[in-house]
């Protein structure tokens, strides 16, 4: 009955979002059908009220994935210049053809870290859950649709090697979300974060990666760069016990 109540409450929200936007009416109930992913994610950011009024104009999208993540962020920020970064190159294809067209946005076909050249990438069934880390056992015990894995080799570049290609435009939100391997990203950006307002990034609770940094770990890091925590942007929780897996925490730079 739980279950059913959520999708219902989920629906409804759904429903809304698409009354609330009527230029995108018929966009959205297609993807209620079709891509419900690019749909949540537009529903997390729309509701995310302190987004629209923090004056973004440059966004990072750090594990961007198909896209959903930039396409809500467009979506909310139409001013916005949104820079992807995506290492899977099917992936990498459909971000760009979303994409095509749009002079405020440039993709990236690289996996990002605290290290330049080239990384072993575990790229999983379920794409959205491919690494730089191997997977845990408490990761695939939770999800057993991401248990098989096959291993290639993407480039890898830090942050702060790109930092001349990027223009950016105060003020700038960075979301980092790589399944683990967050704080290699933070770790190459030192020079960037200096110029970052906000930082969403992804943290796991639970080990659901091998060698994952912590929730202490990636606090004190952003701590000592002059940012404070503001809160959990969203999390994931186990679908057998309901126990908080990992979280997006929020990160400000501090005023």
């Amino acid at each position: 009955m739980r279950k059913l109540i959520h999708k219902l409450y989920k629906l409804l929200q759904f429903l809304v979002l698409a009354l609330e936007r009527p230029q995108q009416f018929f966009a959205i109930l297609k993807m209620m059908v079709a891509n419900r992913a690019y749909l949540n994610e537009l529903l997390r950011l729309h509701n995310a009220d302190w987004l629209r009024q923090a004056d973004i104009n440059t966004v990072i999208d750090v594990g961007a994935y198909t896209g959903s993540f930039a396409f809500a962020a467009r979506s909310i920020l139409p001013q916005a210049q949104i820079y992807s970064f995506e290492p899977l190159p099917d992936n990498f294809a459909r971000l760009a053809q979303q994409f095509d067209g749009d002079g405020k946005f440039k993709g990236f076909n690289i996996a990002l870290g605290s290290q330049r050249g080239e990384t072993s990438f575990y790229r999983n069934e379920f794409a959205p859950s491919s690494s730089v880390l191997p997977m845990s056992r408490e990761h695939q015990a939770a999800f057993p649709h991401t248990t098989e894995v096959t291993k290639i080799t993407v480039p890898l570049k830090r942050l702060d090697d790109l930092k001349p290609k990027l223009d950016l435009q105060s003020k700038v939100l960075m979301k980092i979300d790589v399944q683990g391997y967050d704080f290699e990203v933070l770790k190459g950006a030192q020079e960037l974060l200096a110029q970052v307002d906000y930082v969403i990034v992804e943290i796991g609770v639970q080990l659901l990666y091998e060698e994952q940094a912590t929730f202490e770990e990636i606090y004190d890091y952003l701590c000592s760069l002059g940012f404070v925590y503001a809160g959990d942007f969203d999390q994931l929780v186990s679908p057998k016990d309901g126990k908080v897996l990992q979280i997006d925490a929020l990160f400000r730079r501090e005023a």
